[in-house]
Order: C-alpha cells, then sequence, then structure tokens
C-alpha cells in the first residue's frame, strides 16, 4: 500500500501537538450549547463504544490467523480503508468548519458521522500500530500522505478531550510506537514481545504443518510406488505346445 510519489516520509515536526496521557477536558465555555454537554457526549460514547467493539474482535480475529501471509495481508487492507475513511471524513469535518473544543453535533449527519469516523479511526490505527508494530512502522513510514492523515487524525482526536483515560493512553503509546512523539525513558508496547512470540509459534506451526504435508506426500509416492510393484508383469497362464 505504499505511496512514495517520490515523497519523503514525514518529520517529527508534523507531529500533533502535545499528545501526552492526559487528554484535554472539553471546552466548558460551550457547555450551555444544546448541542453540547452530557447528551452530546452520550451519542458519541455510544457510538464510539460499539465500533471499538467491532475493531476489538476484527483484531481478535487477525491475531487467531494461522496464515502469516493471509494476515499480514488483511492488516494492509484495514490501513488502506483506514487512510481513505480518515481522509473522507477530514473533508467533511473541516468543510463543515468544526474544530476540536466546538459543540459536539447530535444530529445525526454528515458532520457528526464524520467527527465519529475520526475518532473511532484514530484509535484503531493506534491499536493496530501496537499490536503489529514491525508492518504498521513500515507502511506508516513509507507513506507520506498516510502519515500526514494519521498524524491529523490523533492531534483532532486527541484536542476534542473525547477519549476515555485507556484510549487516551493507547494513543499515548501508539504515537511513541510509530515516533510521532519522542520516546519516554520507560516506554513500552505491551504487545511487542507477545506479537513476537506469536509470530514465531506461527511460523514453527507452518513449518511443522509443511513437514506434515510433505512426509505424507512421500508416504502416498511410496504406497503408490509398492501398489505398482507388487502388481508386476503377469506370466500368462496358457501353455501353448
Amino acid at each position: 500500500m505504499s505511496d512514495h510519489d517520490g515523497e519523503k516520509p514525514v518529520a517529527p515536526s508534523d507531529q500533533p501537538a502535545d499528545v501526552g496521557s492526559d487528554a484535554k477536558q472539553p471546552n466548558s465555555d460551550k457547555s450551555s450549547d444544546s448541542s453540547s454537554g452530557p447528551d452530546s457526549a452520550k451519542v458519541y460514547q455510544k457510538l464510539f463504544k460499539h465500533k471499538r467493539a467491532e475493531q476489538n474482535e476484527a483484531v481478535k480475529t487477525i491475531l487467531n490467523m494461522p496464515d502469516v501471509k493471509k494476515r499480514t495481508k488483511l492488516v494492509e487492507q484495514l490501513v488502506t480503508a483506514i487512510h481513505k475513511v480518515i481522509g473522507d471524513s477530514k473533508l467533511v469535518v473541516e468543510s463543515a468548519g468544526f474544530t476540536p473544543g466546538d459543540p459536539l453535533p447530535t444530529d445525526k449527519s454528515a458532520v457528526r458521522d464524520g467527527i465519529s469516523q475520526v475518532l473511532e479511526n484514530a484509535a484503531f490505527f493506534a491499536e493496530l500500530a501496537l499490536r503489529f508494530p514491525k508492518q504498521i512502522s513500515q507502511l506508516y513510514m513509507e507513506n507520506r500522505k498516510l502519515q500526514v492523515l494519521v498524524n491529523w487524525a490523533i492531534g483532532f482526536s486527541h484536542a476534542t478531550g473525547f477519549y476515555d483515560s485507556t484510549t487516551t493512553e493507547l494513543i499515548h503509546l501508539a504515537s511513541q510506537e510509530l515516533g510521532i512523539i519522542p520516546r519516554e525513558e520507560n516506554f513500552v508496547n505491551p504487545y511487542r514481545n507477545a506479537q513476537s512470540k506469536q509470530e514465531a509459534a506461527m511460523t514453527a506451526a507452518e513449518q511443522l504443518k509443511q513437514s506434515q504435508r510433505l512426509a505424507m506426500a512421500k508416504e502416498n509416492e511410496r504406497k503408490k510406488l509398492a501398489k505398482k510393484t507388487k502388481k508386476g508383469p503377469r506370466m500368462s497362464g496358457r501353455t501353448e505346445l
């Protein structure tokens, strides 16, 4: 999915501002607006939780795929889809003039859907970056357009103050994993070792299956040859004088 186009990867200076583990709170000065406040937050939280549950199931399915090549291809397809969704949503949100800190629209509209999709897909990409660090880092570093959109989405989502502490920490860790922000001295990707072990186990399992298939093929060939040899050419039982 690389998109080089002769462009260089985004430098750290293109990173979203202040992506830390302590999320900002929504602008309290606008809490009196009819489309903001607790009711507005509940609408987005409901949409967000539902979508994140679907994403978590997708990640579990990918992690349990025994075929490494198929899994790698699926992750790449997900990144392509995330890239497109964030790009389309960015256009909608910016065209509507919405900026983080504005009241979140609650009425079903393209703007509300756009904001939700940015929040959801920024979190999804962050999780993929932690779960599949080698592959996602490579895809991210090779594609300038992807970098720009992911950095924007992470910065936008963080600035809304919408994320709970768990998602905020997810974004914070992924930002360090990808090099969007400097890594803290005690930075640890909690999934990296587990992923490496799982990849090693799956590779070993694939090698074992391949060996078993080869052994079975050889055994079948041996049986066919033995059966053919056993039959052999037969002498006629009729004797001519």
